[in-house]
């Protein structure tokens, strides 16, 4: 027997496919500023 949230999963991450690129690249763009941080600051040290 099949798992139906599978389905659902992949039918909810289609129509709704802009929203999680925008959290993917918040998060991308969060991560990049906070270790860019991290190394200036030993950079300047």
């Amino acid at each position: 027997m099949k798992n139906p949230l599978n389905k659902r999963f992949f039918r909810e991450f289609k129509q709704d496919f802009g929203k999680y690129i925008v959290i993917f690249l918040f998060l991308v763009m969060l991560i990049s500023l906070v270790s860019g941080f991290l190394i200036a600051d030993n950079s300047v040290k």
